[in-house]
């Protein structure tokens, strides 16, 4: 049902940890029962719905994470059909018993954004995903300011779009705080369409 190198060596993973637990068992006794959601075999997800779930579940990750960085629209597009996605923010772990007080976000798909105008409008309500150009020295070396020249076509670095002001854009890069502010670079306004360091090239936003 799914297949692809990551997904059988997982489950060639899976037989060898059940074969050395069955040879430690085989030694001192039946005394720990198996307790993993991990399927012994692929035909478990045949009959077994919650199970099928959490192969999916794998798989996603594994496709994102298999995704060039700068591509976030196909990270919706996979996301998407797990609408239930929660956020830690709201459910705090807690050791007892109790009922699930999860919420969910949903995601249903995505919007591109065309232009600056467009991308400062939605900035306004939230962050926005963008893909830049950050092969080079300017954002290898970038410590602070506002950059102004750029290059702006070889996208390979998705990013998010935080805030801006007359004349940048506020980026929040995922480089660590030792980066440029604090973690963060200042993108110059610009009237082409591409933008700086290609900003304003490829923008998505989620649809809830």
């Amino acid at each position: 049902m799914h297949a692809g190198i990551d997904y059988q060596r997982y489950l060639k993973e899976i037989d060898t940890t059940q074969a050395d637990l069955d040879e430690w068992k085989s030694k001192y006794g039946d005394i720990a029962q198996k307790n993993g959601w991990m399927p012994v075999s692929e035909d478990r997800s045949a009959d077994d719905q919650e199970e099928d779930l959490r192969q999916r579940i794998f798989l996603t990750k594994q496709n994102i994470a298999s995704l060039q960085a700068a591509n976030p629209d196909a990270n919706f597009s996979i996301m998407s059909p797990f609408s239930a996605m929660t956020n830690d923010e709201f459910n705090t772990y807690v050791l007892n018993s109790s009922s699930c007080n999860s919420q969910d976000v949903g995601i249903t798909g995505y919007s591109q954004l065309s232009d600056e105008d467009e991308l400062l409008s939605a900035i306004d309500e939230h962050p926005v995903i963008v893909a830049v150009a950050s092969g080079n020295n300017v954002w290898k070396q970038y410590s602070g300011g506002v950059v102004s020249s750029c290059d702006s076509w070889n996208l390979d670095h998705a990013v998010v779009a935080v805030g801006y002001d007359s004349s940048s854009i506020k980026i929040r890069n995922s480089w660590g705080t030792y980066w440029g502010e604090d973690g963060y670079i200042r993108l110059a306004r610009s009237s082409s369409k591409e933008g700086t360091c290609g900003v304003t090239s490829d923008m998505s936003t989620p649809q809830m």
